[in-house]
């Protein structure tokens, strides 16, 4: 099962994990991020640490953030590299997360495969553009 991590400005993630719930039920294995007013990105770094940490005995961990290029998204993709099982998208929204919460059993490449078909030009997953740590933030 994939673990997940919303992150978000302010509290979008608490409403859009509460409407998926109301919609499909209750999951497991999902943690919540707010980067919220008069925090800084220590903050925000520290959080996402401890949402990660919460899910190491998963296969994969996805981090679905609100803004592709906003700070959840940005400081989530700088600590992704640090570990082999953790990809980043920004730009969810309700009917994507609904998508992604049935298909939990899949690996986290296959609900990408799904989301580029399913929701072409919506997100930006995260991925190096080269050796220089430099990177793109690549339309699925």
């Amino acid at each position: 099962m994939i673990g997940i991590i919303l992150a978000s400005h302010g509290n979008f993630a608490n409403g859009i994990l509460s409407s998926a719930e109301m919609i499909i039920g209750k999951q497991k294995y999902v943690d919540i991020v707010n980067f919220v007013d008069g925090e800084n990105l220590d903050d925000l770094d520290k959080k996402i640490h401890s949402s990660i940490t919460k899910f190491r005995d998963l296969d994969d961990i996805f981090i679905l953030c609100d803004i592709a290029g906003g700070s959840p998204f940005k400081q989530s993709s700088i600590i992704s590299l640090k570990y082999n099982n953790v990809k980043v998208v920004g730009g969810i929204n309700l009917p994507i997360l609904l998508e992604i919460f049935m298909n939990r059993m899949s690996s986290v490449d296959e609900n990408l495969s799904i989301m580029k078909k399913e929701f072409p030009n919506t997100l930006k997953e995260f991925n190096l553009k080269n050796n220089k740590n430099n990177f793109v933030e690549k339309g699925i």
